[in-house]
């Protein structure tokens, strides 16, 4: 059998679905018709029809085994194409195990995707393998789109992630790259799978890793099938553990010019197409009452489309998934993208321009043996036009023991330097030289200093670090320790430097002496940094060691509201005018409901309310601030914020264990926001403390006079 068909206009008003070899057939409405292809064919254009929308998707490239990395994913193009009737239009599908250089999808003369490209057999100097490349679209006038690259495996290891396939919302994302091999920290679960740039690309193969470190039998974590369509396929390990073949090509054309598709910003969802008439549905194809305009604002739980007609046809979107964690979560988290690492973001929305960007510089490192604490990381924001696929290098930063100026960078919009290691030398009185904080540059909203390192008494006493510049301003200096005298020999370390808001991270405190058996006196060890940005303690004279700072940290997001509400009493206030306003509770963690007539940009909090917030938007982007209660623990500003710097409560935010550091014997107590005690603890200068029990949110903490919010994720 030919793959060639010809399609007549069918007049019926139900969706009809044919499958035949290789080839789909959908008949969308009385008068629009859909083909998909998977093989190699022709496509006949029907009687009537001038033009069609084609998109087309290129296979992922192979994975290779014994450690070795990640295929690329496939490139993406669509446009809409002039055509005559009965004109025959030829399809192009590379297989997925090709051994052609460049493997292609095609439709006629109009587009070309090509796939990504096979995981080399070969490996650079350090041990990684070289990844396959991700494809490419052209010919498109809707759309051209990148695959994600593979991820690096690590020889005869660990294998590396396949790379997303690009799909109709943009670019796919690489692969994750591997670690090189140490035997003390063998463990590692292969590359991760690289995200696809929308339908109907597929995700990235996850590569093979290890888990129990049996070199030669360690299969527990093997590659993972590559998502249809696409995908590019990861690396084996080198237990024997295979690598995974990439997902093929892909093609459709359609007789209906409609684009169904939709782009997620916070909690709205907005339809691209334009000039159509708009329907939103439930998960039932149900339409939701009065939701008939291009944006629609998610308030509850459930699964949520658009049907779209323009008089000749009628299309639905896919469907998006909302569950409560998706609902009310970190208002950070709303319409963004996080990057941890250096990478590249591309501008590709279709409803925004405007996207508010904002860095953290990293933490310089303490230095051992009772010398300084590191400085804390820069902070800079704004709000940017950005222009239809604009590439912006994102450059993370890590901590560094080596002199220089590194900086946390969005391209050429804004910078944060980090905070300096501080000196081996020191001062006429034995304190060490400390390393000072970086700096925000080109915000044109904010640009904060992160704070200096405290100074360390040289084989004693280790500064603390300094906390890292945020949005609420500049990082406070890391405390200074004290001159050594026999007779008062004890001191806990330098205090670490209060971070001036999220996302920057409090210091580290510095390494002390308690029982000051010089030599031995390890009991008030230097603790972690906090994430982002935080300058890392001094160690002290007896060997326990110095942190290092904590790396640095950028986001992009469309949604450039301000969340932050004011709690002055039970009087809550919304920061930012011009928006709207609808408070909601929030019932059993399960569903929301509407306070009617409350739209202002106020709300009191009536006795014996409880989970009280507010739904903003904007009209681009819409969410939920945190929750508040009747009668709460009051008058706590901000996430890091607390009332002395001789107590530290890390990681904040926290998921199971949380450590405690004080000052002599102190009592620890949790409050939820209605202020019921959740956990008490006795604490002599630090402690571990379960919160496992503790359900996601916000709660208060308090240790003699000192207060403040933790965060349980």
């Amino acid at each position: 059998m030919d793959n060639k068909y010809h399609f007549g206009f069918l007049f019926i008003m139900k969706t009809h679905i044919l499958f035949i070899a290789g080839f789909l057939f959908i008949t969308l409405s009385a008068v629009a018709q859909d083909a998909i292809f998977t093989k190699s064919g022709s496509y006949i254009v029907p009687s009537g029809v001038t033009k069609i929308f084609a998109e087309a998707l290129g296979a992922g490239g192979m994975g290779q085994s014994n450690g070795l990395s990640g295929g690329g994913g496939g490139g993406y193009a669509s446009g809409i194409y002039e055509v005559t009737p009965g004109q025959i239009i030829e399809i192009t599908i590379d297989t997925v195990n090709s051994s052609s250089n460049i493997k292609k999808t095609s439709v006629g003369n109009f587009i070309v995707a090509t796939g990504g490209s096979n995981a080399s057999f070969n490996r650079d100097n350090d041990g990684f393998g070289i990844a396959g490349t991700g494809g490419q679209g052209s010919g498109g006038n809707i759309a051209n789109y990148k695959g994600g690259n593979g991820g690096k495996g690590y020889w005869t290891y660990y294998g590396g992630g396949g790379g997303g396939a690009a799909g109709r919302k943009g670019d796919g994302q690489n692969g994750g790259d591997t670690k090189k091999y140490v035997s003390s920290e063998c463990s590692h679960p292969g590359g991760a799978p690289g995200l696809s740039g929308g339908f109907p690309g597929g995700n990235g193969s996850k590569g093979a890793g290890y888990l129990n470190c049996s070199h030669g039998s360690d299969n527990k974590s093997p590659a993972t099938p590559a998502g249809l369509y696409g995908a590019g396929g990861g690396g084996g390990n080198g237990s024997g553990s295979p690598s995974t073949a990439g997902s093929s090509g892909w093609v459709r054309i359609s007789t209906c010019l409609i684009q169904a598709d939709v782009t997620q910003i916070g909690l709205s969802l907005h339809a691209n197409e334009e000039n159509v008439t708009y329907q939103w549905v439930d998960s039932n194809y149900a339409n939701i009452s009065g939701q008939n305009k291009k944006t629609f604002q998610v308030m509850q739980p459930g699964k949520y489309a658009v049907k779209l007609s323009n008089g000749s046809c009628t299309v639905t979107s896919d469907f998006v998934k909302f569950d409560m964690n998706d609902i009310v979560k970190n208002t950070y988290e709303y319409g963004a993208f996080v990057y941890t690492t250096s990478d590249q973001f591309v501008h590709q929305n279709k409803i925004t321009n405007k996207a508010f960007v904002e860095v953290v510089g990293a933490g310089g490192n303490g230095l051992s043996n009772g010398l300084s604490g590191g400085g804390g990381g820069g902070y800079a924001s704004g709000i940017y036009n950005l222009t239809n696929g604009q590439s912006l290098n994102i450059v993370i930063e890590k901590p560094e023991y080596s002199t220089g100026v590194f900086k946390t960078a969005v391209g050429d919009l804004l910078y944060a330097t980090a905070g300096t290691v501080p000196s081996f030398n020191r001062d006429a009185d034995g304190f060490g030289l400390v390393g000072t904080g970086g700096q925000g540059f080109g915000g044109n909203i904010a640009n904060y200093k992160g704070g200096n390192g405290g100074k360390g008494y040289w084989t004693y006493y280790g500064g603390g670090g300094g906390g890292a510049a945020g949005r609420n301003g500049d990082g406070q200096d890391g405390g200074d320790t004290k001159k050594y005298v026999s007779s008062e020999c004890s001191h806990p370390g330098g205090a670490g430097g209060l971070s001036g808001g999220f996302p920057g991270g409090n210091g580290s405190k510095g390494a002390g002496y308690l029982d000051c058996l010089h030599g031995s006196d390890n009991k008030s060890p230097a603790t972690p940094a906090e994430l982002y940005g935080a300058g890392g303690g001094g160690g002290n004279g007896s060997g326990s060691p110095s942190t290092t700072g904590s790396s640095g940290w950028a986001r992009i997001s469309y949604c450039t509201m301000d969340f932050d509400v004011i709690k002055a009493g039970d009087l809550l206030t919304v920061k930012q005018d011009g928006l709207t306003y609808q408070w909601v509770r929030i019932k059993n963690g399960s569903s929301i409901e509407i306070i009617e007539g409350a739209n202002g940009k106020s709300y009191e909090i009536k006795p014996g309310e409880t989970n009280i917030a507010v739904y903003l938007s904007d009209g681009t982007c819409s969410g939920i601030s945190e929750t508040f209660s009747q009668g709460a623990i009051t008058n706590i500003p901000d996430m890091h914020i607390i009332t002395k710097t001789d107590v530290l409560v890390f990681p904040n935010p926290a998921k199971d264990n949380i450590r405690i550091n004080c000052t002599g014997n102190q009592t620890f107590r949790i409050f939820n926001n209605l202020g019921q005690l959740m956990i008490t603890e006795d604490i002599v200068e630090y402690k571990d403390v379960n919160i496992r029990a503790l359900e996601r949110g916000i709660y208060i903490y308090q240790i003699g006079n000192t207060k403040g919010k933790l965060v349980v994720e």
